[in-house]
């Protein structure tokens, strides 16, 4: 490397001009959410009960599996570890991101599209079905009891919890699902089928969390793994305008959607 480190400053250049934009963008996406939750609190939206409950009834035989999950396996113990897993999820797709940079930076792009995408997805559902997951549903009165688990674990650190759950209506679709199959499909494609196999090991084990946490449906993550998998079909092709490295033009599409972020936030 020459002695003024310019192959190390572009290298740096180009990581910030690929991220910087999706960043900013997912951080609009968060404050999103929760400018929606502030519609349904002042019922310009409804929140909708009955057809989540009815269709995981069709699927299942049963209005809601997370009452038999948790009368089955529920434990003090299992509440912590299934709480940390769903967590989990809001730095996993990150972590993703960063596996694929590292072993196809030329093929990033694919990566930002799909996830950008199932994110857009996830506010369409919100916007149109605002939809109260199991332990709300409960709460009114359309399931058997379903404990509010993450509620009872977060209670120390409420602040916490008010920061990650924006938007409590938002079981439909599941990004609990969405998220990790996007991720596992683009590892098995852009990384090594080892990953993408381990993939969906975590894949199995979020779903599982989201049903014992009464977060949701079964439905509901149906249709999350659908909106990756259509997201992943859809967007295999290269836009026709390769994405750039210019930092500039990066920088400053990020500074636009960072300051939406902050005005969204800001109304919510």
């Amino acid at each position: 490397m020459p002695p003024d480190g310019r192959p190390a400053a572009r290298g740096w250049r180009r990581t910030a001009a690929a991220w910087l934009p999706f960043l900013a963008a997912t951080a609009l996406f968060n404050a999103m959410r929760g400018l929606i939750y502030v519609l349904v609190e002042r019922d310009v939206r409804p929140v909708f009960v009955d057809y989540a409950v009815e269709a995981d009834a069709v699927l299942l035989g049963v209005p809601s599996v997370c009452t038999w999950v948790q009368a089955a396996a529920r434990t003090p113990a299992l509440d912590l570890a299934m709480v940390a897993v769903h967590a989990s999820h809001f730095v996993y797709f990150l972590v993703v991101g960063a596996l694929v940079w590292r072993a196809r930076p030329d093929a990033f792009w694919q990566y930002r599209r799909v996830l950008l995408a199932v994110m857009a997805g996830g506010l369409a559902g919100y916007v149109a079905a605002p939809t109260a997951p199991p332990w709300m549903a409960a709460e009114l009165g359309a399931l058997p009891p379903v404990a509010h688990v993450k509620a009872g674990v977060y209670s120390a650190v409420p602040a916490l919890f008010a920061a990650f759950d924006t938007n409590p209506v938002a079981a439909m679709p599941s990004l609990h699902a969405a998220f990790p199959v996007a991720c596992a499909l683009l590892l098995w494609r852009l990384v090594s089928r080892r990953a993408g196999a381990l993939a969906w090991t975590y894949v199995a084990l979020v779903s599982f969390a989201s049903i014992y946490l009464g977060e949701h449906y079964v439905v509901d993550l149906v249709a999350g793994g659908a909106l990756a998998v259509a997201s992943f079909v859809l967007l295999r092709v290269p836009p026709r305008l390769a994405p750039g490295d210019r930092l500039g033009a990066s920088v400053a599409v990020s500074a636009i959607l960072a300051g939406a972020a902050v005005v969204v936030a800001a109304l919510s």
